[in-house]
């Protein structure tokens, strides 16, 4: 769904290319660009020789941030459901996995829920 999103709000004919190539899948889409990845944007770069790597590096992280911003009033509508994950035990990979969210947001949102009034 926030795949399809993106694709209409982007017109550029080589970034929706780079949409369907990017692991946008958490916790890994907020790593560093994988090899995998990488391999994709090259067969890519074969047809498009103007796209230097480090374009192709800027525009994967304007896309995972536009992907987070998009989703934020998600995972501020499940933090109750998260917080209870958390003290449940689950591991925050794994919720960062099941509520498609940044680990380190989903950190946020819990610790500010939790520890409010210290």
């Amino acid at each position: 769904m926030i795949i399809n999103m993106l694709i209409k709000n982007i017109s550029n004919d080589i970034e929706k290319k780079l949409i369907k190539l990017i692991n946008l899948k958490p916790p890994q889409c907020y790593n560093e660009v994988s090899d995998n990845e990488l391999q994709k944007f090259k067969n890519i770069q074969d047809k498009y020789d103007d796209i230097k790597k480090e374009l192709f590096i800027s525009l994967r992280n304007s896309i995972i941030r536009y992907k987070m911003i998009i989703h934020h009033g998600i995972l501020i509508k499940n933090t109750k459901k998260m917080i209870e994950d958390y003290n449940n035990g689950v591991d925050i990979l794994n919720i960062s996995k099941k509520y498609d969210g940044s680990p380190l947001n989903i950190l946020q949102l819990i610790y500010k829920s939790i520890y409010q009034n210290i």
